[in-house]
């Protein structure tokens, strides 16, 4: 379902989409260690249900200044009934004689892989006109996501917390917009982004991080 509109002589647009998608024969990769070896073992997630709505707006507040933002809302869960081997948390075997301690526990209702439930922004982008000496255009955008879990166990060792960045670019255009001069920052409260968490019995847990400041 979406809806487009436009109001003000197109100085207001507000936008919005619902969704739901229903998943089917979903699987997951995991690793084990046995022994000296790495197993990696695919595992049949069965359903998941995802219910999504995403709301757009911007405004063109006065010549020049336009402010604006997102705001989406997502529902991704496993169905009842959906049982996984946590081996994430798995004690390694030396098989055959110490086979892999394994637990197995149903997932249903829990949230699905890296899926978070708000995710918002909000812009603002200024132009300020310098006659024949060209434009000064400043822009600047906040993005906040809630947390995540990188398991479908919902383990809080292996999740990402919410977080927020804000980026900021300052452009010259010269007269004619073909030549600009631009300064930017990205992430300025230089926070610390996780991207990707993983987790290899017994060689511990990994994480991959977004850009620090820029």
């Amino acid at each position: 379902w979406n809806l487009r509109t436009q109001f003000f002589d197109r100085r207001l647009t507000l936008n919005a989409t619902a969704f739901y998608y229903d998943y089917r024969y979903l699987q997951i990769f995991n690793g084990l260690l046995q022994g000296t070896q790495v197993l990696t073992f695919l595992q049949n997630a069965g359903r998941a249900k995802v219910d999504g709505l995403e709301l757009e707006g911007s405004l063109l507040a006065v010549e020049g200044v336009r402010i604006g933002g997102t705001l989406s809302f997502l529902n991704g869960r496993y169905s009842q009934g959906t049982v996984l081997a946590d081996l994430a948390n798995a004690i390694p075997g030396r098989p055959p004689a110490t086979p892999a301690i394994v637990q197995y526990l149903d997932v249903g209702g829990n949230r699905m892989i890296q899926s978070r439930r708000f995710t918002g922004t909000a812009f603002v982008d200024i132009g300020v006109p310098l006659g024949s000496a060209g434009t000064l255009q400043f822009y600047a955008d906040y993005f906040r996501q809630s947390l995540r879990y990188f398991t479908a166990f919902e383990d809080p060792t292996m999740a990402a917390p919410a977080y927020d960045t804000i980026n900021a670019r300052l452009t010259y255009h010269l007269p004619g917009d073909n030549i600009y001069i631009a300064a930017y920052v990205r992430n300025a409260g230089n926070t610390l982004v996780r991207s990707i968490i993983s987790r290899q019995p017994p060689f511990g847990t990994t994480q991959t991080y977004g850009a620090p400041r820029l």
